[in-house]
């Protein structure tokens, strides 16, 4: 990653590369882990709220991560809003709420994530899709917007690869977690 983009980062870890061209609005507020890979053509916008993208997480080309909303206010044109008139607003959790990935995350090409999203570790992102609601660990989503197609894998694949994600036992799901998750 250039060293432009990197400085400007909340914070970003080794092997971190977000392919250019870009477009990131809010770098401050933007939290990246090791082994990270962006594809060419990203559009992030975060103002008041985080972006953070948990270790060994990669995206195609395209990928949109939007973590908040225009303001509309009643007795005001929508364009008319100004940056004054937000920052004296008391609530913005209405317009702003954080993003999360965490990691091990494969993101389709063209995928746009809204706010107060949280994608789970190991899920997939279809092509395309339109993430809205919070996907769960090992999910594959996809649509728009974006539901659950199916899980990656069954209840003894998620617990080997836990244990490989995992040598710290605490951070791990056991099998009534993955039971529950899988919901068997």
């Amino acid at each position: 990653m250039s060293m432009w983009i990197n400085k400007r980062l909340g914070e970003t870890g080794e092997n971190t590369h977000i392919q250019y061209p870009f477009l990131i609005l809010g770098s401050e507020n933007i939290y990246i882990e090791d082994g990270v890979n962006i594809g060419v053509g990203c559009t992030i916008f975060t103002t008041r709220a985080n972006i953070y993208i948990g270790k060994n997480t990669f995206s195609g080309p395209n990928l949109t991560m939007m973590s908040g909303d225009h303001a509309f206010i009643a007795g005001e044109y929508m364009l008319n809003i100004s940056k004054h008139k937000l920052k004296n607003m008391q609530d913005i959790s209405c317009y702003d709420k954080d993003i999360i990935i965490e990691q091990d995350v494969w993101i389709g090409a063209n995928v746009t994530i809204l706010k107060g999203i949280t994608v789970g570790r190991g899920a997939i992102l279809a092509a395309g899709s339109v993430i809205v609601k919070n996907v769960p660990p090992y999910a594959i989503f996809g649509g728009s917007p974006a539901r659950l197609i199916k899980f990656k894998w069954g209840v003894d694949e998620i617990l080997v690869h836990e244990e490989f994600l995992f040598t710290n036992s605490e951070e791990r799901m056991d099998r009534n977690e993955v039971l529950k998750l899988l919901k068997i």
